[in-house]
């Protein structure tokens, strides 16, 4: 993987940086604190979502919002670029692109699919290409048994050390779970004792019941002998107490029918003398029913005579009110007439025909008419005035004439305003001349003429002067007369404007709509006056058919008392009035219902007397049937004492039989219950047994899979895979270490790392041979030394990720004495210039040392709180 750009918007310190990063050695140097380390925050951020300062919002430069980074990376022959972006409070996002075109996104995606394009973890990668602070003096520095810690970090055996560790809780977590299973299991046991013991009482009660139930049953066939036994006898006497009730009901109907008979008799007889006597009674009252129709007929024309005189009551009291009404109307009419005016259109109104109507709507329109007039009158008071008010302006008082005399004023002020303005103008072109003037008098104080260039006498000069000062003297008397002309106008235009003001205020559109009102008011008023004219019209037709009602009534009531005449002499009595003869019609209807119901009575006798004998024969008969039913009663020997003894009996044995037949059902139901107890508890059983097999089974499980633990905790020891892998690792980088050392011209054939023991504890030694001796560390220079200590990392750096093509260090020479950065400088001098060894590294460093063998230099430097990178060669 080769870096060809970072981009940093907004991130840590960097307000907007972007570094182009070439092959070769690039020194990133600054201060401390100016935002070097942050850019490759920025890189570890946008690769692998790693972050050294804490919270993701963190890394957002303070006082902003957002922040961005863009990576752009080389590997395998394409191009690939990762965005980065961040905003406050809410989630990451990242895009990665391959040769422009977008292959994920996403803050888990991205970081992921980056690990599966360089082919190993995220951990792994770091390691591979950056080089911590540290990490080179460390590796020189360090005693052995912390030079193998520091080794298994770096190529992540750390984590199978975890791992191992790690074991101990789940090995742990799983042997609490099986003493868990196994405390159940005992419990289960217990349970499965304890319900076997309950099967085995329940069965023991279930046998009680049964030999319960059979003594039950065996007592039952006895009492159900005994029952049937009392039964029937019981059944005998029900029967003989059924035909003595039936019989004793037979005598109780037969006594009331000849009770009933009996009674129908005296009726009968009863009835027959009353029937014989309204026939004798009939015969009189014939006679005198016979003048009903005579009265009734007298009674019909005393009623027509009542309603003609009230009739003609009515009419005379109408025409009296029409006549008083007629007479008032008419003198209200007569006060009206001033107000009328001529009608515009025909007059559309149909009064009333109904009198009541009539009097009705003439009382409301004489009552409107009468308000009108009222309003009338103050509204012409008011027009009146206000016509006296505007004629004291403007003649005629019109809004008409109003705006034309508006129109006129305002016309006169736009004159005088114009001539005000044509007088200031001269005054102002007047005091113009005179300032032109002034200036003359200063010029002419000079020796030449200001015009000619001339030179200029005394004489001449006072001549000139004194020919200014007069003019200037005309030029302001002018000036006082225009003023005063000015003021005149002024005057004038407010005269014109107090004038305007009041004609604007005069109230002539009040004045004409207020006439146009007196005008409505009067056509109203003239409408009205004609309706009611209308109404006299129909009182009169009114009146006049009354007077000829009232003439054929005076012959109708002589008519009525003609009639009345003949009708008393028919009847040889005289009635006094209508009240009189109601009384006598009642009476007479009375008589005739009385002898209708007479003449029912009477034609009954022969019926009546046809009745009487059969029912005295019907008598007869039910007394005979009475002695034959009593002579049976006798004979059926009936005994009630017997008979309640049987019931006794019956009642008692039914009663054991039921009491026994429930003890039978209560212990059928326990022996029920019992097996039904039987069958729960081999279930509960059952399903005991099942779990107690299961729990078991799951006991067995764990010991195994503990056993599986244990032998997969072995495998991540130290003597177990951490074993295999760190001497696989050792093998490889030793190899990798003598081909760098060999590349740098040292002699040095070779380096082995190895693991031994001393002291009962392992660590980790580096051999050098020179010339076929193994030599002591002690023995090298400080220049041997770190080329040694370079050539062991980038080893480690090649393990990790196969080909090395960039690698990262960050402050290499922080804990190096000068003399051992001298050093360190020499071998980036002659080994890594021009990429001669690596393709690309990347150098974090505050020791300017480093600039002198770098191949592109980035200067960071913090100006306020922003970090800026400037480039140099």
């Amino acid at each position: 993987m080769i870096i060809k750009k970072i981009a940093m918007r907004n991130f840590v310190s960097h307000k907007n940086t972007e570094i182009e990063i070439p092959r070769g050695i690039n020194a990133i140097v600054g201060k401390n604190g100016s935002g070097k380390t942050s850019i490759i925050d920025a890189l570890l951020v946008a690769l692998f979502g790693d972050s050294s300062r804490g919270g993701i919002d963190n890394l957002i430069r303070f006082g902003e919002n957002s922040a961005e980074v863009e990576v752009v990376f080389g590997h395998e022959g394409s191009e690939y670029q990762v965005v980065w972006r961040r905003k406050k409070g809410r989630n990451t996002e990242m895009y990665l692109r391959k040769d422009g075109k977008l292959i994920v996104r996403g803050a888990t995606g991205v970081p992921n699919e980056i690990q599966n394009i360089l082919g190993v973890d995220k951990d792994s990668a770091i390691n591979s290409i950056l080089i911590k602070q540290g990490e080179i003096s460390r590796l020189l520095n360090e005693k052995p048994a912390k030079r193998k810690e520091i080794m298994g970090k770096l190529l992540n055996l750390h984590k199978l050390e975890k791992c191992y560790k790690k074991m101990n809780d789940i090995i742990k977590h799983f042997d609490d779970k099986k003493e868990e299973i196994e405390k159940e299991l005992e419990r289960i046991k217990g349970r499965y004792e304890e319900k076997k013991k309950q099967k085995k009482d329940v069965e023991a009660k279930l046998e009680e019941e049964k030999k319960k139930l059979e003594e039950i049953k065996k007592q039952l066939e006895d009492l159900e002998k005994d029952v049937e036994k009392a039964r029937k006898e019981k059944e005998e006497w029900d029967n003989k107490k059924r035909e003595y009730e039936e019989l004793q009901r037979n005598i109780t109907e037969i006594e009331r029918e000849i009770k009933y008979i009996k009674e129908e008799i005296d009726r009968i007889s009863d009835e027959l003398k009353k029937a014989e006597k309204a026939k004798e009674e009939m015969e009189k009252l014939t006679k005198e029913i016979e003048k009903l129709p005579i009265i009734e007929e007298y009674k019909e024309n005393l009623q027509k005579m009542r309603d003609y005189c009230n009739e003609k009551e009515e009419i005379q009291k109408t025409l009296d009110e029409i006549e008083e009404y007629l007479k008032k109307v008419e003198k209200h009419q007569k006060n009206v007439a001033d107000y009328v005016v001529e009608l515009k259109q025909e007059l559309d109104y149909k009064p009333p025909q109904e009198l009541k109507d009539i009097f009705v709507n003439a009382e409301r329109k004489i009552s409107s008419i009468e308000n009108t007039i009222k309003d009338l009158k103050k509204k012409e008071k008011k027009c009146n005035e206000l016509e006296m008010e505007i004629k004291k302006h403007i003649d005629p008082p019109t809004t008409e004439n109003k705006k034309s005399e508006l129109n006129r004023l305002n016309e006169e002020l736009k004159g005088l305003k114009n001539k005000r303005d044509e007088l200031m103008k001269e005054i102002a072109k007047a005091g113009e001349h005179i300032k032109f003037n002034e200036s003359r008098k200063k010029a002419i104080e000079k020796s030449n003429c200001p015009v000619c260039e001339s030179p200029i006498t005394d004489e001449m000069r006072i001549n000139l002067r004194n020919k200014i000062d007069e003019e200037n003297q005309i030029l302001n008397v002018l000036i006082a007369k225009l003023d005063l002309e000015i003021k005149r106008i002024e005057e004038k235009i407010l005269s014109t404007r107090e004038r305007i003001d009041t004609i604007q205020q005069l109230p002539t559109e009040q004045y004409e709509a207020l006439k146009n009102e007196i005008e409505e008011k009067r056509s109203e008023l003239t409408k009205t006056f004609y309706e009611i004219n209308k109404i006299l019209e129909v009182l009169e037709k009114i009146r006049k058919d009354n007077v000829g009602n009232l003439e054929n009534l005076e012959e109708k009531i002589k008519d009525v008392k003609e009639k009345l005449r003949e009708l008393a002499e028919k009847l040889e009595y005289k009635i006094k009035d209508e009240k009189d003869a109601e009384e006598k019609i009642r009476q007479l209807q009375e008589k005739k219902g009385e002898m209708k119901k007479l003449k029912e009575i009477a034609e009954k006798v022969n019926d009546l007397k046809k009745e009487l004998e059969e029912k005295k024969e019907r008598f007869e008969d039910m007394k005979k049937r009475r002695e034959e039913i009593k002579g049976n009663l006798d004979n059926l020997g009936y005994d009630e004492e017997k008979h309640r003894k049987a019931e006794e009996e019956f009642n008692k044995k039914s009663e054991e039989k039921t009491r026994k037949e429930e003890e039978k059902r209560n212990v059928e139901e326990n022996i029920n219950g019992y097996e039904r107890d039987v069958q729960r508890i081999l279930s509960e059983i059952e399903e005991i047994e099942k779990e107690k097999k299961k729990k078991e089974n799951a006991v067995n499980n764990y010991a195994a899979f503990l056993t599986f633990l244990d032998e997969i905790k072995k495998g991540f020891s130290k003597d177990g895979i951490q074993k295999v892998l760190r001497e696989k690792a050792y093998t490889y980088i030793s190899k990798y270490a003598t081909n760098y050392i060999q590349y740098f011209n040292m002699d040095i054939s070779e380096v082995t790392i190895k693991d031994i023991k001393k002291n009962n504890k392992e660590e980790m030694v580096i051999e050098v041979l020179r010339e076929g001796q193994n030599i002591p560390l002690e023995s090298l220079s400080g220049g041997e030394l770190i080329a040694l200590a370079i050539a062991i990392r980038l080893a480690i750096a090649r393990v990790l990720a196969g080909n090395l093509s960039t690698v990262i260090m960050d402050e290499p020479t922080i804990y190096l004495d000068e003399d051992r950065r001298r050093e360190f400088v020499n071998i980036l001098q002659e080994f890594f210039r021009e990429s001669k060894t690596l393709p690309q590294m990347i150098i974090i460093t505050h020791h300017r040392e480093i600039e002198d063998v770098a191949d592109t230099i980035y200067r960071v430097e913090k100006k306020g709180e922003i970090s800026r990178v400037s480039v140099g060669k």
